[in-house]
């Protein structure tokens, strides 16, 4: 009997020409990620919500005095008293329904929801308006038309050229050395002759390599989650689909996105048992600001196959040589692993300073974020001793208290690092850095609510605490209503950024007390910190398999 032929099941022509073309599915599935998060009520919130801050940062609080969007229809309206206090009432609802949609989308409350396509549709009211909440991405521009001119921004401040770059900066910045590092100088050349040397497009294409620093971390931070054994969705959602992040990233334009990205980017390598291109990528980050430096010593444990792995129990009966369980082996390795890295890291970071051919003229600028007050602890208290010697008659000691009080502030900041790399980092290299770079940020002579996002990015990779899950979502919400609240008084609407201050924390307290105990995390306790006196065994190992976090 002639053997029975079932019919070809036909294959539909879209599915088979996916099948032929890679980049074709991928296009597919980016299509139905961006469709699924649409169909998302909470999405569609958050986009009405940064589309509501655009609005508003079309009043005068940020923008130039040289306003370079004053022919857009609408604008002009947004300029009088009337506009202004319209523009930020809308800015102030816009918070608003961000936060309120960032809640909703919580890893527990949508488990199919794609966060990199959360990103890229709140990211859309973004990207031709001018900076949001902040006014450096005109300095950025500046810089490189400085550059592009044959000037080194080091040597000159911006006002030294005039014209529009210039006229588009804060008075403020116009007058100082460029504070950045010197490969994020060369960069915004680059984007400022891509764009044609134009005053506004040359600001906005600067979010191009933001842009594509956030999408960098988007793919590989669930990566990195996966690989240490961390919850990849609330990494995500606490890092970059925070609206805190969120804005100053891609809103407000800030090179901190680069840093990050690089600093991530070596963390992934330095998991993949790379050394060499992790150390230069994090000198290239410090290129861009120098706290990315920091990232050196978690590369070097992460790319250590004795430090990352000897707590595994089969590698442990496998190669018993590898098997360092005893605590001051694993430290003394750790600081040997870290001052080689330190030592090539610095070398590579001078030859981007040499071969950019702007100098070290950083140094010099290190000081300039400090020339301005802004809520940074050490400058608070030092502003409060000042009054208080100022009152007694002091006065030279009231005109040094601020330098003495951010000294001692950088001399604790330096000693609470070491100690983080002695006591944490051989165990928890990501961890460490995370504090470590929170720490620069809050000890240092100026604090701005995207310094904070330096360890955001990599907080959910620490298995954070419940009560760290809550002070972050408490102080993300408070930054964010902070620099809202900072444009309303600018706007003189301060009565409307208050009445809208007291609904967003009425909001974030209502999440606090129903649902924030769905984003999970570990109990608190000191043994994260504190390493244990009691010699290790092989079964305490096992235990700690999590040590890259």
């Amino acid at each position: 009997m002639p053997p029975v032929r079932l019919p070809a099941t036909p294959v539909p022509r879209r599915v088979g020409a996916a099948a032929a073309r890679p980049w074709l599915t991928a296009l597919l599935d980016v299509r139905d990620a961006l469709a699924g998060a649409w169909a998302v009520a909470a999405v569609r919130r958050g986009l009405l919500g940064t589309a509501l801050i655009t609005v508003g940062s079309l009043t005068p609080g940020y923008l130039p005095a040289a306003n370079p969007v004053h022919a857009v229809p609408g604008v002009s309206f947004l300029q009088t008293s009337l506009g202004t206090a319209l523009g930020t009432a809308l800015l102030m609802v816009g918070v608003g329904l961000l936060l309120d949609a960032w809640f909703a989308t919580r890893p527990s409350r949508h488990p199919g929801l794609s966060y990199p396509a959360v990103v890229a549709l709140w990211s859309v009211p973004f990207l031709l308006a001018p900076p949001v909440f902040s006014a450096d991405a005109y300095a950025y521009a500046a810089e490189g038309w400085l550059i592009h001119n044959g000037l080194n921004p080091y040597e000159v401040g911006v006002g030294s050229l005039p014209g529009a770059f210039a006229d588009q900066t804060v008075m403020v910045w116009r007058w100082t050395p460029a504070p950045y590092g010197p490969l994020d100088l060369q960069l915004n050349h680059l984007v400022v002759d891509l764009f044609g040397h134009h005053p506004y497009w040359a600001v906005v294409g600067m979010r191009v390599p933001v842009l594509l620093s956030v999408a960098v971390m988007l793919h590989l931070l669930p990566r990195i989650a996966a690989r240490i054994g961390v919850e990849p969705r609330l990494v995500l959602w606490l890092g970059l689909v925070n609206p805190l992040v969120l804005v100053h990233f891609v809103g407000g334009i800030h090179n901190d996105a680069l840093m990050m990205a690089l600093v991530v980017v070596a963390l992934w390598l330095a998991l993949q048992g790379r050394l060499l291109l992790p150390v230069v990528l994090v000198a290239a980050s410090a290129a861009i600001k120098l706290p990315g430096i920091f990232a050196v010593l978690a590369v070097a444990v992460l790319s250590d196959p004795v430090l990352s792995r000897s707590s595994s129990l089969s590698l442990a009966r496998l190669r018993p040589e590898l098997a360092l369980t005893d605590q001051r082996a694993r430290i003394l390795r750790t600081v040997r692993r870290g001052l080689v890295a330190s030592v090539v890291v610095v070398a590579v970071f001078l030859l981007i300073n040499l071969a950019t051919g702007l100098g070290f003229g950083w140094i010099a600028g290190m000081n300039v974020p400090g020339m301005v007050t802004t809520m940074s602890p050490s400058t608070m208290l030092g502003e409060v001793f000042s009054q208080f010697f100022y009152s007694l008659g002091l006065y030279d000691l009231s005109w040094t208290s601020v330098r003495v009080v951010r000294t001692l502030f950088m001399v604790t900041c330096v000693a609470l690092i070491g100690w983080l790399a002695v006591t944490l980092a051989h165990r928890r290299p990501i961890t460490s850095l995370a504090w470590s770079l929170l720490a620069v940020a809050l000890c240092g002579p100026a604090l701005h609510g995207w310094y904070l996002s330096w360890s955001g990015v990599l907080l959910g990779l620490t298995r954070p605490s419940r009560r760290m899950l809550r002070g972050a979502v408490w102080v993300s919400a408070g930054l964010l209503g902070y620099i809202a609240m900072n444009v309303a008084w600018k706007n003189e609407a301060t009565l409307i950024g208050v009445v809208a201050l007291g609904l967003i924390a009425w909001r974030v307290w209502i999440f606090d007390r129903t649902s924030l105990a769905e984003l999970g995390g570990t109990e608190p306790g000191w043994h994260l910190l504190v390493p244990r006196l009691r010699a290790p065994r092989v079964a305490e190992a096992v235990r700690r398999s999590s040590l890259t976090r």
